[in-house]
């Protein structure tokens, strides 16, 4: 069983998605602050991003490239499928709290695994991609910040093929039966099966 298969059902996941996670900044990261003397004033969290190369590749194979809006501060991952640049992956911060969520839109590529969920060995971005940031300021305008690895706290399971039914058809009026008598014999219905369409010459 997988406790991650319907993430995308979850409140909050938006149309269209086929992945969902979000976590709280509290249960994300620990985080004391001495704002000294004069108070903190603001602490404000974002993402930040170092490189475009994210280590994924859709299913296609083609490298999901990652982007950040200048304005909102939005990761975004796309990837060329069917010749359409498509949204992979969306990676959000409140800037307020320090909740991080992330929103998949396409499969990657996890290669072949026995584990076809990969719960035990998901992808993850490169290390030193992407970042969490915090920016304390305190009551006379000084500014402090400190970052930390995101990329590879986020995980992407697989989903891979399963077969949940496989057996013959409950009716035995549905065999595969075979007569070895040539021509037509009333009593038998298979006795003339080398005449059936499809039968090969020399069939009998």
């Amino acid at each position: 069983a997988d406790p991650n298969a319907a993430d995308e059902t979850t409140v909050g996941a938006p149309a269209g998605a086929i992945g969902y996670a979000a976590i709280s900044g509290a249960d994300l990261v620990d985080i004391t602050v001495d704002a000294g003397t004069d108070g903190e004033s603001s602490r404000v969290f974002s993402l930040n991003l170092t490189s475009a190369v994210s280590g994924l590749t859709a299913t296609n194979g083609d490298a999901v490239v990652l982007t950040q809006d200048p304005v909102t501060g939005v990761i975004v991952g796309k990837a060329t499928i069917g010749g359409v640049e498509t949204v992979v992956l969306e990676i959000t911060v409140a800037a307020g709290d320090g909740a991080v969520t992330v929103t998949q839109y396409a499969a990657l590529n996890h290669g072949a695994d026995a584990d076809h969920d990969q719960a035990g060995t998901p992808l993850s971005i490169t290390n030193g991609v992407l970042e969490l940031s915090v920016e304390i300021t305190d009551g006379d305008g000084d500014k402090t910040d400190e970052s930390l690895e995101l990329g590879q706290l986020i995980k992407f399971e697989d989903d891979g093929p399963v077969i949940t039914e496989f057996k013959s058809d409950a009716d035995a009026s549905l065999k595969l039966t075979l007569d070895e008598s040539l021509g037509v014999d009333a009593a038998d219905p298979n006795a003339a099966d080398e005449t059936t369409v499809g039968a090969p010459a020399g069939a009998i």
